[in-house]
């Protein structure tokens, strides 16, 4: 018995309350992650065939017209963060999706035309940036730092399990049911988030309404309902990147989300271009990256179950955020030394493979111990903004090596994404001693009337 509640443990430490929490946000995690990985083969998939030869460089202008499609997407939802509750957000962009969702069932059933391919294309993206951030807003909002280095791990298998459960989908039935049937099975997944997050409001959001605080919403880490805003989303926007200018742990945090933004839209054009040069027909690129999207989901479930848990509870934040930079050096000098279909993919899968599974849920960790307006202004400026300008960096330094040379030279952009990596092991180590340093002063400062006072539900904001 002893041996299997330390097995048990080194796993998931999870409380008999916390159950339900964890039951909650996992499904949660696992429907919002499952649809975009139902959507991303999709309309890559269209959008690689559509355009021709020169697929992967027009790929780079559709990432890069995400970038403008994810500023005003940081607007809208600082906006609405700042004036609604996280259920009633939650339902404001579900509703959007739903209808979307519909709309291109129609408008791809039959050949689609340049416009939809294009725009559907970027609503894929938007998909992920705004329902990933309403997510982790949710769990930001109930979850103090000792409590995320136990939880995350598991609530995060969620999202990778998803992940996985989406490209099956879309490699077993999209040939047979037709990209229209499966942006229906978005439709009501959708729905499902929206009932979830209505459940998760009224059990440990909408309790809070007039009671006296927690410990840990004292210290900054949980909420009273949606932080007051007032001004415009655009102001709103500006207020999240002055939090970040002033702090420098946001800074840090920043160039953490930036760099492997860069790295990412390197590895992913690499990727891309092989793809194009080495796999033909719409259907048969498909369900290559539906397949590759597997093996990716794979790698997430393990590494998040096995891995993510004991590295955070054991060895801290540093650890468990150094792995995918040491996995993704690996693989992107074995792309260089031999660029095939093979080695391109295994960079895909060592990057996103990681990336949704032990680095995002560790880089969501060093959040705790912030205050409620960085939670919610600053990090949705990071999330939406910094990373998708970042990610506009990588994109137009990929338009430019595209530009001048052929796709035999593509294996060179591996020495820019090592010098990048460096450099993001570099922050990393910071960054660790920098999160051990705030949760240990948000365990030690004493509990005053004015902390109290902060966190009535009139919006005042806490300070850590």
């Amino acid at each position: 018995m002893s041996m299997n509640r330390k097995g048990i443990r080194y796993l998931a430490d999870i409380r008999r309350d916390e159950w339900a929490k964890v039951a909650l946000m996992h499904l949660f995690f696992f429907l919002v992650i499952m649809v975009f990985q139902i959507l991303k083969p999709m309309k890559q998939g269209l959008f690689l065939e559509a355009l021709g030869p020169r697929a992967a460089e027009w790929e780079l202008i559709a990432k890069l017209l995400n970038i403008v499609v994810a500023v005003a997407a940081a607007a809208v939802f600082s906006y609405l963060a700042g004036h609604l509750r996280r259920t009633h957000l939650t339902a404001v962009f579900g509703l959007f999706f739903f209808v979307a969702f519909f709309l291109y069932s129609r408008m791809l059933a039959s050949p689609p035309g340049a416009l939809a391919i294009w725009t559907f294309y970027l609503l894929g993206d938007l998909f992920s940036t705004v329902m990933v951030a309403v997510f982790w807003a949710f769990l930001n909002d109930i979850s103090p730092p000792a409590q995320a280095r136990r939880l995350y791990g598991v609530i995060g298998a969620g999202g990778v399990i998803g992940g996985y459960v989406g490209n099956t989908v879309v490699r077993e039935f999209v040939e047979a049911a037709g990209t229209d049937t499966l942006l229906h099975v978005c439709m009501g997944l959708t729905a499902v988030i929206m009932v979830l997050a209505r459940a998760v409001d009224a059990r440990y959001l909408g309790k809070r309404r007039g009671s006296r605080p927690s410990r840990a919403r004292q210290a900054g880490t949980e909420s009273a309902p949606s932080p007051a805003g007032s001004g415009s989303g655009w102001a709103q926007a500006v207020e999240g990147a002055r939090l970040v200018r002033r702090s420098g742990y946001l800074l840090c945090i920043a160039g953490l989300v930036g760099i492997y933004e860069i790295v990412s839209a390197t590895i992913n054009y690499q990727y891309s271009a092989t793809v194009v040069h080495l796999v033909g027909g719409a259907a048969d690129k498909q369900v290559f990256l539906a397949t590759v999207g597997q093996v990716t989901g794979i790698v997430s479930i393990l590494s998040q179950i096995l891995l993510t848990g004991f590295l955070l509870s054991r060895f801290g934040v540093g650890a468990a955020l150094m792995l995918l930079p040491v996995a993704v050096l690996g693989s992107s000098l074995g792309f260089l030394l031999a660029p095939s279909l093979a080695m391109g993919a295994a960079m895909v899968v060592s990057s996103d493979g990681l990336n949704y599974s032990i680095y995002q849920t560790s880089k969501e960790v060093l959040y705790t111990p912030t205050s409620r307006a960085e939670k919610y202004k600053a990090k949705a400026f990071i999330d939406m903004f910094v990373q998708r300008f970042s990610k506009g960096i990588g994109i137009v330094i990929s338009l430019a090596f595209a530009a001048i040379t052929q796709y035999g030279a593509v294996r060179f952009l591996s020495l820019f994404v090592a010098a990048l990596l460096a450099a993001l092991m570099f922050l990393i180590r910071y960054l660790a001693g920098a999160f051990e340093r705030r949760t240990g002063a948000i365990e030690e400062a004493p509990i005053t009337s004015a902390d109290i006072r902060a966190q009535e539900p009139e919006g005042r904001e806490s300070r850590v």
